[in-house]
């Protein structure tokens, strides 16, 4: 890993959840990168999920969030990657 506990990756995750959610219209969900496939880690679970595509954000070779927006709703990818940029600096 790259020096970043998950706990720390999570409560950052969960501080913003609500913003990323709202600016969706759907929901959020951190992942760790495994290979090309994603493990769920945090993140609202809604008793139905949206039928649509995710939108994948990556933000360094372990994790990245997928988001599910609603129509309409767009995701500034470089908004969300410096809302997570220490991600990147910590060794």
């Amino acid at each position: 890993m790259n020096g970043t506990s998950t706990s720390r990756i999570v409560r950052l995750f969960e501080s913003a959840a609500s913003a990323l959610e709202a600016d969706a219209g759907g929901p959020v969900h951190l992942v760790r990168l495994i290979g090309p496939r994603t493990s769920f880690v945090a993140g609202r679970v809604p008793d139905e999920m949206p039928f649509v595509a995710s939108v994948r954000v990556i933000l360094n070779e372990q994790w990245a969030l997928l988001f599910y927006p609603a129509p309409g709703h767009s995701i500034d990818r470089e908004k969300v990657k410096a809302m997570f940029k220490d991600l990147y600096t910590l060794s």
